[in-house]
């Protein structure tokens, strides 16, 4: 693990983008548990939730989100930059965050569909995007190679 701290605080590459794809507490949890290693790792917290995300089925979780679960709130962004999105509603969805985010890594823990259209973003932000499936549908492995 100590060869890996040098790239994850600053000296070398950045860590990669992961987003959580879920809906309930345990994706919630799970968002939570690796910005703690991040900031383990020497990672600002500000900057480790800049580097995993949470998406539910109502997009982005946001803090101004109208309606938010109490169990979202401490892993929910205090914004996203992504122009033209109106702030207190839906967040931008798994689709328009990956391009955005430049995610390359891609936690799905939901029965929730991921589709071609995330795929595909997924796979354009990197060569060998990272995709774990923790619960849902085990075949999308197959989205990633053509």
């Amino acid at each position: 693990m100590s060869a890996a701290r040098p790239a994850l605080t600053g000296a070398g590459a950045e860590p990669p983008v992961t987003i959580v794809y879920g809906r309930g507490p345990r994706a919630a949890r799970l968002t939570a548990r690796l910005r703690r290693h991040l900031a383990a790792l020497g990672l600002t917290p500000d900057h480790g939730q800049q580097r995993v995300l949470l998406v539910d089925e109502r997009g982005l979780v946001l803090r101004d989100r109208l309606g938010l679960e109490a169990y979202k709130v401490p892993v929910a962004l205090p914004d996203f930059p992504l122009r033209g999105w109106p702030a207190g509603g839906l967040g931008p969805g798994l689709t328009e965050v990956i391009p955005a985010a430049r995610a390359t890594c891609l936690i799905h823990d939901t029965h929730l569909p991921l589709t071609p259209a995330a795929l595909n973003a997924l796979r354009a932000n990197t060569g060998a995007p990272l995709l774990h499936v923790l619960r849902g549908d085990h075949s999308l492995w197959k989205g990633l190679h053509p």
